[in-house]
């Protein structure tokens, strides 16, 4: 009996392990650029290749940073009972290394921190080498849920 449940304890942590591996997989392909652009597109919101951002413009020669995605879409909110159409925005930062990308998220999260009255909803998220930076709405849509 005792082998039964040892047994079964060691296939059952077999089995977490792998679906968590296969969790990690899945979050990494979702997080390449082709697909990243995909989700943004296919949401209506824009994309636009640019050479810099705001929060990288100054220091950016130093670093090994891939594409700079500018994406923005318009949401129709409503703000003190009235309906009103907002543009949002969220950049996209593909890093070449680690060490760039920690740079571009603590340069990021500073950007944010120093501006919170004009960037209200603005988020940062990482994962591995790509920095989001911007309105959460989008941010979300990039990160698939």
């Amino acid at each position: 009996m005792k082998k039964k449940k040892l047994v079964l304890f060691v296939l059952c942590v077999a089995l977490i392990c792998v679906l968590l591996s296969s969790l990690t997989a899945c979050m990494k392909i979702g997080m390449r650029q082709e697909n990243v652009v995909k989700k943004l597109t296919e949401s209506g919101a824009t994309i636009r290749y640019e050479r810099n951002t705001p929060m990288t413009k100054d220091g950016q020669n130093d670093q090994k940073l891939g594409d700079l995605i500018y994406s923005t879409k318009t949401f129709t909110e409503t703000v003190d009972g009235a309906e009103s159409e907002v543009v949002r925005e969220l950049y996209v930062i593909f890093a070449g290394n680690d060490s760039s990308a920690d740079w571009a998220e603590k340069r990021c999260k500073d950007y944010v921190s120093q501006n919170v009255e004009t960037l209200e909803g603005w988020q940062t998220y990482r994962y591995d080498r790509v920095i989001l930076c911007g309105h959460y709405k989008l941010l979300a849509i990039a990160r698939g849920y």
